[in-house]
Order: structure tokens, then sequence, then C-alpha cells
């Protein structure tokens, strides 16, 4: 038998979900920042440095404008 023509023997499982339409656009931005891979990079390198403490406080920030 091949691939194509092997028969699942799983449950189908079908859900409908009502999203407000504000919701339905955070979700969409949110798999858009997912699926892109600069982004991500971008993410993890601000948890490195969050996490190692190469911040400034916003305190700081608004003192110095």
């Amino acid at each position: 038998m091949k691939a194509s023509e092997e028969t699942s023997t799983k449950p189908i499982l079908t859900e409908t979900v009502t999203v407000a339409p504000r919701e339905s656009k955070a979700l969409s931005e949110t798999e858009e920042i997912l699926n892109n891979p600069e982004a991500m990079e971008s993410l993890e390198k601000a948890q490195e440095d969050l996490k190692s403490g190469k911040y400034v406080k916003w305190e700081d920030v608004k003192q110095e404008v």
C-alpha cells in the first residue's frame, strides 16, 4: 500500500470557535511574528539580555529625556 493510499483510523475532531475581531487580529499578528525567523531571533536575544541584566529601567530613561 502506498503512503497516499493509507487510511487513518484516528477519529477526526472538528470544533468551531468564535473569536472577537480584535482577538482574531491579535492571533494573526502573533502567528506572523512566530513565523518570522528574524523577529524570533530578536525576541530570543532580548530575553537573553534581560536575564543577563543588559537593560535600562524606564525610570532612568524618563529622567534623561
